[in-house]
């Protein structure tokens, strides 16, 4: 069985290759941006930012459409101001801005802004 990896190229994800699912890469990828079966899917770069201070956070490359409900920490390609205590996401000001769940961040509704590249028109 094989998996398509794609590739986000000017905001458009594009197959890259097929690769065996036992050759399947763990962790953080680099530019391989997902690991699914459809073709193609519109990406965004974003930078989340606090909704309190408007201090950076990180930047997160979003896939598909729809809010931001979690961030996965393989998307995130740079850190700026963050600090993880018992489990959860706090900016530098203290306000929590989201849950450390593992392979992704659950984000708390409110407590936090993005702004970045739009999605290409098809």
């Amino acid at each position: 069985m094989y998996w398509l990896a794609h590739l986000c190229v000017n905001g458009v994800t594009k197959i890259k290759k097929d690769i065996p699912l036992t050759d399947r890469p763990r962790g953080n990828c680099g530019v391989l941006v997902a690991c699914t079966l459809s073709l193609a899917y519109a990406c965004r770069m974003l930078t989340v930012k606090c909704a309190a201070c408007r201090r950076k956070l990180w930047k997160y490359l979003k896939l598909g459409p729809g809010e931001v409900l979690r961030c996965h920490k393989d998307r995130i390609t740079r850190e700026f101001d963050f600090e993880v205590r018992d489990g959860k996401i706090r900016c530098l000001c203290g306000k929590p801005v989201g849950i450390d769940k593992g392979s992704y961040y659950s984000m708390v509704k409110g407590s936090f802004t993005y702004a970045g590249t739009k999605d290409p028109k098809r």
